[in-house]
C-alpha cells in the first residue's frame, strides 16, 4: 500500500499532481441533479393524479428511477463508483486494503486526468488511429474473456472434499522418491546398443560419459533425487517399475529421446501437508477446468487462422 500514497509518481499520468477535494462539497453538489430528478418526477405525477384521480387510487404507482449519484462529473462525462472502485482494484493489485482520504483523492484525480487526456485525445481523433484501435480491442477482448473465466470459476466452485481427494491421489503417487542414473540418445537404435554393452558387463557411468547426449553425461548420468513430478510421464513410469540396483532392459521414450535408465535408491517421500497444498492444488484443478472448457469451445467453435 506504500505505492498508492504516490500514485502520481508511478503513474501513466505522473506528472499531474495529486489534488484535495473538499467532500462535503462534493456531496452537496452531487445531490442536487439526483434531487432535481425526484422533484419534476413528483411534479409529473402531481398532474397525472390530478388529471385521472381514480388511477391515483390504484397502488400501481410506478417507483421514481434514480440513477446512481457519480462520484466525477468531467465536461459532461460521468464516471461511477463502480470505475473508480474497480480503478482502486486494480491500482492495489487486487487486494482489499482500506484506503486513506488522500489515497482515495489521488485514485479519483488519476480518473479525472486520465478523462481530461481521452477526451482530448479523441478531439484530436487519435482514437481513429488504427494501432489505438487495435490496442483498444485487444483490451476490451482481455477484460471480457477474464471477466467470463472468474464467472466460470464461480459457477464450479472447487469443494474442499474435491480437494482433499486430490491430495490423497497425490501423496499416494508421490510417496517414494527416487536417485537414478541415465544415458540420454537420439534413437533407439543407439539406445538398443548402449544396453547390449551393459549387458556385457559395461559400466554405466562410464557409458553415460562415453554416449549420454543429455547434460548429465559428464557426470555419469546422474540426475539426484527427484519425485515422480519431476520427471515427465514416461520416465516416471519407468522408473517405478524397477528394483534398486536395475536397469531399464527396453529403451524408454520421451519428448527429450530415448533413455536407458538405471535406479540407485529409494525413499519414502516428506509430503507437504493439505492445508498448505491446498491452494496450489486448487489452482491446479482449475486451470484445467478452463483448459478443458476452452478445448470444448475450439472443437465447438470455426477458428480460421490466416497468420504466414
Amino acid at each position: 500500500m506504500k505505492h498508492i500514497s504516490k500514485i502520481a509518481a508511478i503513474s501513466l499520468i505522473a506528472l499531474l499532481p495529486l489534488s484535495g477535494c473538499n467532500s462535503s462539497e462534493d456531496d452537496k453538489n452531487e445531490a442536487k441533479p439526483v434531487a432535481a430528478k425526484i422533484s419534476k418526477t413528483k411534479a409529473v405525477e402531481a398532474k397525472v393524479t390530478e388529471a385521472k384521480p381514480t388511477e391515483a387510487k390504484a397502488d400501481t404507482k410506478p417507483a421514481a428511477i434514480v440513477e446512481p449519484t457519480p462520484v466525477a462529473i468531467v465536461n459532461g462525462v460521468k464516471i461511477s463508483k463502480l470505475m473508480f472502485d474497480k480503478h482502486a482494484e486494480y491500482r492495489t493489485g487486487g487486494k482489499k486494503v482500506q484506503l486513506s482520504p488522500d489515497q482515495r483523492k489521488g485514485i479519483l484525480d488519476e480518473l479525472i486526468s486520465l478523462e481530461l487526456l481521452k477526451q482530448d485525445a479523441i478531439k484530436k481523433e487519435i482514437n481513429k488511429q488504427d494501432d489505438v484501435i487495435a490496442l483498444i480491442e485487444n483490451h476490451k477482448r482481455g477484460a471480457i474473456a477474464q471477466a467470463g473465466v472468474l464467472k466460470l470459476k464461480e459457477s464450479n466452485a472447487i469443494s474442499d472434499e474435491d480437494l482433499q481427494k486430490k491430495y490423497d491421489e497425490y501423496s499416494k503417487t508421490n510417496s517414494s522418491e527416487y536417485n537414478a542414473n541415465h544415458i540420454l540418445l537420439k534413437t533407439e537404435e543407439e539406445a538398443k546398443n548402449v544396453i547390449k554393452e551393459i549387458n556385457e558387463g559395461g559400466t554405466f557411468a562410464e557409458l553415460a560419459k562415453k554416449h549420454s547426449v543429455g547434460p548429465t553425461g559428464k557426470n555419469g548420468g546422474n540426475l539426484g533425487w527427484f519425485g515422480p513430478k519431476q520427471m515427465v510421464k514416461e520416465f516416471s513410469d519407468a522408473v517405478k517399475t524397477l528394483t534398486v540396483g536395475e536397469y531399464t532392459k527396453e529403451p524408454v521414450m520421451t519428448k527429450f529421446g530415448w533413455h536407458v535408465i538405471l535406479l540407485q535408491e529409494t525413499r519414502p517421500a516428506t509430503i507437504v501437508p493439505f492445508e498448505q497444498m491446498k491452494k496450489q492444488l486448487r489452482l491446479e484443478e482449475e486451470g484445467k477446468m478452463i483448459q478443458d472448457y476452452l478445448a470444448n469451445l475450439k472443437e465447438q467453435g470455426t477458428v480460421e487462422i490466416l497468420l504466414k
